[in-house]
């Protein structure tokens, strides 16, 4: 007899979300879509960010349907696991509380300051420091726009967490940074280009 076990995927998208039911079972994947969600960014006065107690409560209810589906199937699930864009992120607190939403990468104001950032440090020397492709919305320029915009809030926080770091702090209340996600920021050397 075969071990059987049961993950719960949630994959975020730009415009949406879904939470899924994966089972495992000799050597083979059945998978169970139990929720999808809509969502979509947030215009204000602090710019573009995104509605993340909307996006926390369709996840919220995706893992109740996903608990639901593992149930009727006769399994538990064993893990939780966040798949999403990773250039947005939020700033946690000393005492581990969140400092704002995340602001979204489609925010215009990025765009100014990936072009003082790029004329400051060079792209060619950003490029090889990071191996990551200039892109206005890569995360570097985002931190420096909101650093310039609010240097108060900035100082105050002590823990940056990209956006599917968000949802698993959120889930288990350990914020911790995965490393793939983090290297798409282009604040990481890589050292492969030095």
């Amino acid at each position: 007899m075969s071990e059987t076990s049961a993950h719960i995927a949630v994959d975020l998208g730009a415009e949406s979300g879904r939470v899924s039911l994966g089972i495992v079972q000799g050597g083979r994947v059945t998978m169970q879509l139990c929720h999808r969600f809509g969502h979509a960014p947030i215009d204000s006065e602090a710019g573009l960010h995104w509605d993340l107690e909307l996006i926390w409560r369709g996840v919220r209810d995706g893992l109740s349907l996903a608990a639901e589906w593992a149930e009727a199937a006769g399994v538990t699930p064993i893990s939780v696991g966040v798949d999403s864009w990773a250039v947005d992120y939020a700033m946690l607190g000393p005492n581990g509380e969140l400092l704002g939403p995340p602001r979204c990468y489609r925010d215009p104001a990025f765009a100014v300051e990936y072009a003082r950032v790029a004329a400051l440090l060079g792209p060619e020397q950003l490029y090889r420091r990071t191996g990551i492709q200039l892109q206005p919305f890569n995360t570097l320029y985002q931190y420096a726009a909101r650093t310039r915009s609010n240097p108060e809030h900035y100082t105050k926080g002590n823990r940056l967490l990209f956006m599917p770091d968000v949802l698993h702090w959120l889930l288990s209340g350990e914020a911790s940074n995965e490393l793939t996600n983090a290297s798409t920021s282009q604040m990481m050397a890589t050292g492969l280009h030095d």
